[in-house]
């Protein structure tokens, strides 16, 4: 759990770094709250049923004033299964179904409703879960994706600065597979 909240915390202050904003409020399944600055809101979570409801919820009312956007991370679990991993990517996809939703509901008021969705990020929390691989299991972790690696903390950052500017003024309920091209398809790495 120190972990998770730490990975967090690492790719919360990617944000800030990235997207140039003092964070107020935090969003984790260990601390509850938001990230919000001009009307961004950023949940990080590893969907606790109750707490992406409650979340998205208590930052409507500043995201409807400000015509904001909520950007959830998720995980390319929500997007594909991940055997061994049920109640991970079951939260994940029902993280999904909220996003859904979300960008129904609240998207005549103005508020886009988005989560990305990365592979394996380099954050002390990957670390730890790789720490007990052996080589040859991380390397084919990284063959698994066509590109040949996991995404970097800033590029996470990066993908939800560009779904909360004005170059995605009009995406709505989108989610951004960062994952290197793993979900794409059927992939066999020669």
């Amino acid at each position: 759990m120190v972990l998770a909240l730490l990975s967090g915390l690492f790719l919360l202050l990617m944000g800030i770094f990235k997207l140039g904003f003092l964070a107020n409020l935090l969003s984790h399944p260990v601390v509850s709250g938001f990230i919000t600055a001009s009307g961004i809101i950023i949940a990080t979570s590893q969907l606790k049923s109750i707490f992406g409801i409650k979340a998205s919820g208590a930052a409507m009312p500043e995201l409807v004033k400000t015509k904001g956007s909520f950007v959830a991370i998720s995980s390319d679990a929500g997007v594909q299964g991940a055997q061994g991993f049920a109640a991970y990517a079951t939260s994940k996809h029902a993280l999904h179904g909220l996003i859904k939703c979300m960008a129904l509901d609240y998207g005549p008021q103005g508020v886009r409703s988005h989560a990305v969705c990365p592979a394996f990020v380099e954050t002390p929390m990957a670390d730890e879960l790789l720490a007990s691989a052996s080589p040859e299991e991380v390397a084919f972790f990284k063959k698994a994706i066509p590109l040949g690696r996991f995404a970097k903390a800033s590029e996470v950052a990066d993908a939800v600065a560009h779904l909360t500017s004005n170059e995605a003024a009009f995406a709505n309920g989108v989610f951004y597979r960062l994952d290197g091209g793993a979900t794409a398809g059927y992939f066999l790495a020669v």
